[in-house]
């Protein structure tokens, strides 16, 4: 299994995956533009050629030196593999190369244990979440 840069022709296929979970904030075009904005960064896990999981996230524009995962998903039949952790590792690695000096993500309270102990994240708890959307 590798970790390796998300591309264009990877789009469909991390879509698949998202609606496997029911997900559907997501569509293609927003994985087609992470792959083409420079301050995101669209991690894929690939094993025997077949994406099994994948990573999103950005660097934030107001603050480069802060970052945001915004997902991290692997195909609900890979899970318990490390995949998650490996793509998050790489996602790190890659921000910190570009001169990010802090990683967040937003998470569900039950992906907590994940980020905290397999990551080595730890809470800051500098945001609480909270959300408007635009009205119909």
């Amino acid at each position: 299994m590798k970790i390796r840069k998300g591309k264009i022709k990877d789009a469909s296929l991390c879509l698949e995956i998202a609606k496997k979970d029911k997900a559907k904030h997501w569509e293609k075009s927003d994985f087609i533009n992470s792959a083409k904005d420079n301050h995101a960064v669209f991690l894929v896990a690939e094993d025997n050629r077949k994406i099994v999981g994948y990573i999103v996230g950005f660097i934030v524009p107001t603050k480069r030196t802060e970052a945001m995962i915004h997902e991290t998903r692997v195909d609900r039949n890979e899970r318990g593999k490390d995949i998650g952790t490996k793509l998050v590792d790489g996602l790190c690695k890659e921000f910190f190369k570009r001169g990010v000096k802090v990683i967040y993500a937003e998470i569900e309270p039950r992906l907590l244990k994940f980020y905290r102990d397999s990551c080595k994240f730890r809470i800051s708890g500098k945001w609480l979440e909270v959300a408007k959307k635009r009205s119909s």
